[in-house]
């Protein structure tokens, strides 16, 4: 019977043993033992109590965020990608109300210690721990998973701005906090009154793109997160694909930029900003695409890991890096220069 974490492999070839099997949580000096057991028809290590610890974890996180509002932010960049992995299997009733319960203790502890950029934050985990464990379910490729993301969390986001707005009355309210942050952030390169107004009025317009661009952050880290704990504790292969360098978007986005690009420059008003703000997100996932196209043929050339970073590292520093990695992203939608093939994956890997 294999009882060691590096005799599972060898276990699941001989389907010789269906029994648990130890395995220590890092670091070993905390002596913590959680057993993991073998599931007999997919041969393949599994969690007990999931429910359990999938509730466990929901709960915790958002009572962090609500409690230690500052250091708690960082537990959306990790909470929703193990929560989604502890509770993919379980029945669609308990999903939902692991995702209600944990919406409604957001709202209970918000109000209690009268944060509401705490609860806003919770509702923000409940949701992508919701859309990340569908997507699991659904077997979405990260491409997808992104997309979605971005579009309902930032959907979430701009109702809540409305209710916000039903609150106050105006935008300009709303838009203060921002306001303010911009140009506290502009007073340390001493410019006039006028040029810090002229950029703030340009640099509001572009805060829907910045939301979006943080739910982007968030989701891509929770899927590195989500990976990392299926590959090293439960033995199975990534939960989430395809690796970055074979990081392709569906066919059918680059119409969405098609679009977005032609009401930025014909139309006007409100219109005007809302197609402005997709079309920086649009170049901002092709501009991902891009990198993993650069990683793609660095790894081809067997290039050493500190010097694929620098190489990114430099890109990042100017940008007409960024704009080459864009177009690069860009330009792959005709030219598949990676040869993916996309018949099999539609638009994934």
């Amino acid at each position: 019977m294999c009882k060691a974490p590096e005799k599972a492999d060898n276990c699941h070839k001989t389907g010789k043993n269906n029994g648990p099997i130890a395995l220590y949580i890092w670091p070993r000096s905390w002596r913590l033992n959680r057993r993991f057991e073998v599931n007999p028809l997919t041969n393949r290590l599994t969690l007990p109590h999931a429910s359990f610890w999938a509730w466990g974890l929901g709960l915790i996180c958002i009572l962090l965020v609500a409690v230690f509002p500052g250091p708690g932010m960082s537990v959306a960049f990790i909470g929703p990608g193990l929560i989604s992995v502890l509770s993919n299997r379980l029945p669609k009733w308990q999903i939902m109300a692991l995702f209600w319960s944990m919406n409604l203790l957001a709202l209970s502890l918000g109000t209690v210690f009268e944060g509401t950029d705490s609860a806003l934050l919770g509702f923000e985990i409940a949701l992508m721990s919701y859309l990340l464990t569908i997507s699991i379910q659904k077997e979405l490729d990260i491409p997808r998973v992104l997309i979605l993301n971005i579009i309902v969390v930032s959907l979430f986001y701009m109702l809540f701005l409305g209710m916000l707005v039903n609150s106050v009355n105006t935008w300009d309210e709303v838009l203060v906090p921002f306001q303010q942050g911009i140009e506290k952030g502009l007073l340390p390169y001493k410019l006039s009154e006028q040029e810090i107004k002229e950029i703030t009025d340009t640099l509001i317009k572009f805060v829907p793109s910045v939301i979006a661009f943080s739910i982007l952050i968030i989701t891509y880290s929770n899927i590195i997160i989500a990976n990392w704990f299926t590959k090293r504790f439960l033995r199975q292969s990534p939960v989430f694909t395809p690796t970055f360098e074979l990081f392709r978007l569906p066919d059918w986005f680059i119409w969405v930029g098609i679009f977005a690009g032609a009401g930025a420059l014909f139309l006007k008003g409100m219109i005007n900003i809302v197609c402005q703000n997709i079309l920086f997100v649009v170049l901002g996932l092709y501009c991902i695409q891009g990198a993993g196209m650069v990683k793609f043929y660095l790894q081809a050339r067997r290039v050493h890991k500190a010097i694929q970073v620098g190489i990114f590292i430099l890109i990042s520093c100017f940008w007409y890096g960024l704009l080459g990695l864009t177009v690069l992203g860009v330009t792959d939608v005709w030219t598949n220069l990676r040869k993916i093939p996309i018949e099999n994956n539609q638009g994934g890997s």
